[in-house]
């Protein structure tokens, strides 16, 4: 008897053992279904592809200048054209991540060489490698968003689907989870890490002492290999971290400690602004959370103080986990002035799988019942949907576009004017590359200059400009690195100098001042001439030294700076020769309008300039149509009106009777007097008509009233002048109602049958006059 009772309470607990582990509570049919997560897990790469190649818009500095130009610095040589800012130079970042993309790069650029696709081909295939596989970390990332709620709710639980769905339809995850932000990544990798994150392990350290000497060892032997992997694991990830730091800097060093002494020791975060202590709570979670926000809070309470009963002790203790992390962190990170909402961005993940069992209780009820009851929720949930999809898109296709767009007409220009018959090879030095693949060829290549008179890093660099001939300068923003606090405080890096006094700065740091420029674009110039137009880098400039640019073949600035770029360099011949819509609104005052483009070459100047007059003729013609539209409706009323006759308006008569008291405060008769002079066109039966005059008391008053007809507005050519006088004889006066000049100035009467037979004929002043 106690073998055959022990057996089956030994089962039960393996069962229950089982069900723990994987934390499922759902239905056997989900559970056959054993091609749901591959299926899910394919949807979610090809979903975040095409949200990949969406991302049309400009977001952070750090999602190019902290991935993808070391990463093409370490995939095309140090020679290369990228930008390495004052991080890397002080051994502040990790290679890791750089080096996933460079590894992206070199494959990129050998299948490209190996297809012998065309440049634009080639710098579009460069363009979207990095994008997509950023795609492929956000996908797993949400999947595994998925796996985690299962394991907290049920693999088959509507609160799993939910927090995909909630995954799927975030504004955030949209708009930053497929950017190459290292932050991006790290969420992925959190989210991951969560998911086989050892739950039950203070269980396991705490059963073997209650257990008998005789299975000690045995219930302690896979706890001490789970240590003994997690030790080997992070051992083998310092020692590759180490390893590619070596290689890239070239010495070693521990990028961690070298970031905490800057930041920290010598508070250069500050530098780049300072936030209040409340940000994380009044602008981090509402933007990363939008309209789950609300959700979100009310998870973050159940899981902290109210338990489920649905769940297991298990399942509660790890929403209780995950709940004090996403309040802890925020408080910590709230300590440092210089805040960031992608610093957050790793919790976003926990606070949805918290929000998603408030949003299924929710809107669960209206979407299973066709109940009206229920009508209002399924509006709401339609409603934040739509919100949802709109601020997605907003971000994602409007927002700040117009610095990708930039970059785009920059590779066609180069393309167009600079590219010669032979591609260059991205292995070259940056403006050195490429001769001619003749062997009698001996002249130098073109080399196409640009100069960005913006904030700093308001562009992507290399990752996007692609060609290694086509050489920009920008202002920079390098922090006052290893000066005391008397030159901090007076420090002002280049484009802080730039925008205190623009003309200043461009007469003192522009080679040549304001009154020598260049007549021609360097594709215009003979091949000695080139060397005069070899722009200053800015992989290396020293923040304490003045600068010295050449003056450019294209100029990119922001709308809000035209007004006094036209004033400095009025004598010049650089013209507008593009402008492309940016933003509607910035925080950033320098940042404000579009985006514009001067150049030198005076044919591009003239194609833009009647580029913009077809525009605007185009626009000016759409216009036209629409007010004409709206005049054929107004006469097609007109035609309706005619065709119902007086019977549409009808006839009011009858109003007949005494007002008693309240007729004292009313006068005792409406006078409408003809007279031959020529004052108005109104005829003698509207509005108002008086029965024949008899004799009655002043409180006595008989209406007559009638609605005007078209019959009437026809018949009566005469001009007639409206009176009227009060019935007190005290009140001497009269008062000559007045109308609009248009009907007093002129005798002319609108002939509507006319009207409504040539309304298709007439001309546009015709037309317009009527609209």
């Amino acid at each position: 008897m106690p073998s055959t009772s022990t057996r089956p309470r030994k089962a039960r607990s393996t069962t229950a053992d089982s069900k723990t582990e994987s934390g499922s509570i759902a239905s056997s049919p989900r559970q056959k279904d054993s091609g749901t997560p591959q299926n899910i897990l394919l949807f979610l790469i090809a979903f975040r592809a095409l949200n990949a190649l969406c991302v049309r818009t400009f977001f952070q500095p750090d999602e190019f200048f902290q991935s993808l130009e070391p990463a093409w610095q370490i995939a095309f040589g140090g020679d290369s054209g990228a930008w390495i800012t004052w991080e890397w130079r002080h051994h502040l970042r990790s290679s890791i991540h750089p080096y996933i993309f460079a590894a992206v790069y070199y494959v990129s650029n050998l299948v490209s060489g190996y297809l012998s696709i065309s440049p634009l081909y080639r710098a579009n295939l460069l363009l979207a490698a990095p994008k997509l596989t950023q795609a492929l970390f956000a996908a797993v990332g949400d999947f595994y968003t998925w796996k985690l709620a299962g394991k907290v709710y049920g693999n088959s639980s509507y609160e799993a689907w939910g927090a995909l769905a909630l995954t799927v339809l975030s504004p955030w995850q949209w708009f930053c989870s497929t950017r190459t932000l290292s932050n991006c990544l790290e969420t992925s990798l959190t989210v991951v890490a969560l998911y086989l994150w050892p739950w039950g392990w203070p269980s396991e350290l705490s059963y073997p002492q209650r257990a008998s000497s005789r299975n000690d060892s045995t219930r302690n032997k896979p706890a001490t290999q789970r240590y003994g992997l997690s030790g080997l694991s992070r051992s083998l990830v310092l020692g590759i971290s180490t390893l590619l730091d070596r290689v890239y800097y070239g010495s070693w060093t521990f990028p961690p400690f070298k970031f905490l002494y800057f930041n920290i020791a010598q508070s250069l975060a500050i530098f780049y602004g300072r936030n209040d202590w409340h940000y994380y709570l009044s602008q981090g979670y509402p933007l990363l959370l939008m309209t789950t926000l609300p959700f979100s809070l009310i998870g973050l309470f159940q899981a902290m103080f109210a338990k489920q009963r649905s769940l297991t002790s298990q399942q509660n203790s790890i929403k209780c986990r995950l709940a004090v992390v996403c309040t802890f962190m925020p408080a910590v990170l709230s300590l440092v002035s210089h805040k960031e909402v992608r610093f957050i961005y790793p919790l976003l993940p926990a606070l949805i799988i918290l929000a998603s069992q408030p949003a299924v209780k929710f809107f669960l009820p209206p979407i299973s019942s066709r109940s009206r009851s229920n009508g209002s929720r399924r509006l709401l949930l339609i409603f934040l949907s739509l919100v949802n999809i709109y601020i997605a898109y907003y971000t994602t296709f409007s927002h700040a576009s117009g610095v990708l767009n930039l970059m785009d007409y920059f590779r066609t220009q180069y393309v167009g004017h600079y590219l010669g018959d032979t591609p260059p090879k991205l292995g070259y030095p940056a403006g050195l590359s490429s001769f001619s693949s003749s062997p009698s060829s001996s002249v130098m290549p073109t080399v196409m200059t640009i100069g960005f008179l913006m904030p700093c890093h308001s562009t992507p660099w290399r990752s996007h400009l692609i060609f290694p001939r086509i050489h920009a300068w920008a202002l920079s923003c390098e922090p006052p690195v290893n000066l005391n606090s008397t030159e901090k405080s007076t420090y002002l890096d280049e484009a802080d100098l730039f925008y205190e006094d623009p003309a200043t700065f461009l007469q003192k740091n522009m080679q040549g001042g304001l009154r020598h420029f260049p007549s021609k674009p360097s594709y215009q110039l003979n091949s000695n001439q080139l060397t005069h137009h070899r722009p200053s880098s800015n992989t290396s400039q020293d923040p304490t030294m003045p600068h010295h640019h050449l003056w450019p073949d294209y100029l990119a600035f922001f709308a809000q700076l035209e007004p006094t770029l036209r004033t400095s360099l009025h004598s010049s011949p650089y013209a507008e020769c593009y402008r492309t819509w940016n933003t509607a609104w910035h925080d950033d005052w320098r940042r404000k309008g579009d985006i514009v483009v001067w150049c030198l070459d005076q044919t591009i100047q003239r194609e833009w300039r009647e580029h913009t007059q077809l525009l605007n003729q185009a626009g000016w013609q759409r216009h036209m149509q629409q007010r004409e539209r709206q005049f054929d409706k107004i006469i097609d009323g007109f035609r309706k009106e005619a065709a119902r006759g007086s019977s549409f308006f009808g006839t009011l008569s009858g109003v007949r009777g005494s007002l008693g008291l309240v007729s004292s405060f009313l006068p005792a008769s409406w006078s409408w007097s003809s007279s031959s002079s020529s004052s108005s066109y109104l005829p003698t039966t509207w509005p108002f008509s008086l029965s024949p005059p008899t004799s009655r008391k002043w409180y006595q008053v008989s209406w007559s009233w009638s609605w005007p007809s078209l019959s009437a507005l026809q018949r009566n050519a005469r001009r007639w002048q409206l009176t009227w006088s009060w019935p007190w004889s005290w009140v001497g006066r009269r008062k000559h109602t007045r109308w609009p000049e248009w009907m007093t100035e002129s005798p002319w009467v609108p002939d509507w049958d006319a009207l409504v037979k040539k309304s298709k004929s007439r001309g546009k002043s015709e037309r317009m006059l009527w609209s």
